[in-house]
């Protein structure tokens, strides 16, 4: 085996296959994501050092707006609401809309939920969906195919 210098260049060909194998570890414990941070290395000492990252699931990352995370937090009590972006029709509110987010937090502060409509941007109370998604779910439920 041909002796491996220890430089920017190896740091920067290893990481993907890192991030490969911490995808699967991500995997078997439910994370959100795991992966190779920072690097830095000793050419001389010949050795490397790894920051691992990793966030649980529903965290906010910093892709993710706070909106978006309080949205997924609310999914979470609320397995029927639709994924962040997926069109749903609720003709109260217009017809086809695409939730985009939950204003507020778990501590009190309640907010709206966030949609778009078309091309504009709206809020609307957290009990008129919570009561509709309630109310969709319950219907499905009791809807048993024959």
């Amino acid at each position: 085996m041909p002796q491996t210098t220890i430089n920017a260049s190896f740091c920067n060909k290893i990481r993907p296959e890192i991030d490969a194998a911490l995808a699967a570890v991500a995997a078997k414990y439910g994370l959100q994501s795991l992966k190779a941070g920072s690097m830095t290395y000793n050419t001389h000492e010949g050795n490397f050092t790894v920051k691992l990252e990793g966030n649980a699931a529903g965290c906010v990352t910093p892709r993710q707006s706070k909106e978006e995370a309080n949205y997924f937090q609310e999914r979470m009590y609320l397995p029927s609401l639709p994924e962040l972006g997926v069109e749903v029709n609720v003709p109260r509110l217009g017809g086809l809309i695409k939730f985009i987010g939950k204003k507020g937090d778990a501590f009190g502060k309640e907010g709206g939920f966030l949609y778009t409509l078309g091309t504009k941007r709206f809020r609307v109370s957290a009990v008129f969906v919570r009561n509709h998604f309630k109310t969709v779910a319950s219907a499905e439920a009791r809807t048993v195919p024959v």
